[in-house]
């Protein structure tokens, strides 16, 4: 088993409830938040939870928006894998990243694919 990141958000988003969690918070932040871009202007970063749609629609569109209203035009994004909410068939798999060295590469694969090559 291999955990899908863009399957489990794309999921949220196919919800009438999820679409409109995202709609409505990107609405109440458009152009960002003074605060935010000064930041990034200033060289800084920003920071935000990212968990459910509904816990996370409002600081994700707050700072999206205002990623775009800053003008950048590259963004680096770490995440955080938080395994304690994996399903239980990876659990044994993400445990095996905090060991043996051998047995933590053949695991790592199973936790990929959250990144993305850069767009238009």
């Amino acid at each position: 088993m291999r955990m899908d990141w863009k399957r489990f958000y794309a999921d949220e988003l196919a919800l009438a409830w999820g679409r409109q969690a995202a709609l409505d918070a990107v609405r109440r932040h458009a152009g960002g938040d003074a605060a935010v871009r000064a930041a990034l202007l200033a060289g800084g970063w920003a920071s935000f939870p990212h968990v459910t749609l509904r816990d996370s629609a409002e600081p994700i569109a707050r700072v999206a928006q205002s990623i775009i209203a800053s003008g950048k035009q590259r963004v680096v994004a770490l995440g955080v894998l938080h395994g304690g909410t994996l399903p239980a068939g990876l659990r044994e798999a993400w445990m095996a990243l905090s060991g043996d060295a051998s047995l933590a590469r053949a695991a790592f694969p199973r936790f990929a694919g959250a990144f993305f090559a850069r767009g238009e």
